[in-house]
């Protein structure tokens, strides 16, 4: 009987495509930072945080991505000089991108 059974492996990829980004630029105006993006996938925010992994240290109110770049507008000037880190976020607030960064520019 088994020779004449011929299994059939059928393999379903259920899993939807990881998102990705990278943090293309970072400029300071003043206290406005614009951050430039470019992504996979639509939905990510944007946050400035003084530890990555850790949202109760942003400093910001989470932005959407706008097409590909988001301004950041740091309300409380004593956070000048911070030395802060830019991150990008996908749906489920998981990290896809960082970069270093101090609040008002590097001096």
């Amino acid at each position: 009987m088994q020779e004449c059974l011929v299994p059939v492996i059928k393999i379903v990829n259920d899993m939807k495509p990881q998102a990705s980004a990278k943090i293309t630029d970072v400029h300071w105006r003043g206290l406005v930072c614009k951050v430039e993006v470019q992504s996979s996938s639509g939905g990510l925010t944007v946050d400035l945080r003084t530890k990555v992994a850790d949202s109760s240290t942003s400093i910001v109110e989470l932005h959407n991505l706008d097409g590909s770049e988001a301004r950041l507008m740091v309300e409380d000037d004593n956070n000048e000089g911070v030395s802060v880190v830019v991150v990008v976020l996908d749906g489920s607030g998981k990290v896809l991108a960082k970069q270093s960064t101090t609040v008002g520019g590097e001096e």
